[in-house]
C-alpha cells in the first residue's frame, strides 16, 4: 500500500550501484518489473526516479538507456495493457543527459518505431520535486532539434 499517500501503492525498486557490473541490465530489469506490476494491478499510471543516479553513481545515460530499452520493450510487448502513463522525475542536472539518451537510443537502428513522448509540465500542474522548464530552459538546451520534440 502506500501509506497515508494518495496513490494506490509505493514500489520499492533497488537499482545498482557503480562498479557491479550490467548496470543498464539492471536498471532495466527493476524498471521492467514495476512496470508489470503496473500491469498486473490495473495501475494507469507509474511515475520513477531516476533510479540509481544519486547515492548508487551510476551515469545518468546508462541509467535513461536502460529505462528507455525497459518502457519500450514493454509497450512493444502490451500495447493495450496499463500503465499508459510513465513519469520520470528528473532533476535540472540529469535531464539533458536523459533527454540525449532518449533521443539517442530512439535513433538506434532496431529501435525504430518507438514514440516516446517527452513533456514537462505547466505551471498549472507543478508539485514538490517536479522541474519546469519554460520555453526560454528548453530553447537554453544544447541541441537546437531539441526544441522540435516540445512543439
Amino acid at each position: 500500500s502506500a501509506g497515508d499517500l494518495p496513490y494506490r501503492a509505493v514500489l520499492h525498486a533497488v537499482g545498482p550501484s557503480m562498479g557491479e557490473g550490467d548496470e543498464q541490465g539492471k536498471v532495466m530489469l527493476a524498471v521492467s518489473r514495476c512496470l508489470k506490476l503496473c500491469s498486473m494491478h490495473d495501475w494507469d499510471s507509474i511515475a520513477f526516479p531516476a533510479i540509481s543516479t544519486g547515492f548508487f553513481n551510476v551515469p545518468v545515460d546508462v541509467v535513461a538507456k536502460g529505462f528507455f530499452h525497459a518502457i519500450s520493450s514493454f509497450w512493444d510487448a502490451r500495447l493495450e495493457e496499463p500503465p499508459s502513463k510513465i513519469i520520470i522525475c528528473l532533476t535540472e542536472d540529469n535531464f539533458q543527459p536523459f533527454f540525449n539518451a532518449f533521443r539517442e537510443a530512439s535513433m538506434t537502428p532496431g529501435e525504430a518505431g518507438h514514440s516516446l513522448q517527452l513533456t514537462t509540465r505547466d505551471e498549472s500542474e507543478m508539485e514538490t520535486g517536479i522541474v519546469e522548464l519554460d520555453d526560454a530552459d528548453i530553447s537554453a538546451l544544447e541541441d537546437d532539434d531539441v526544441n522540435e520534440w516540445f512543439k
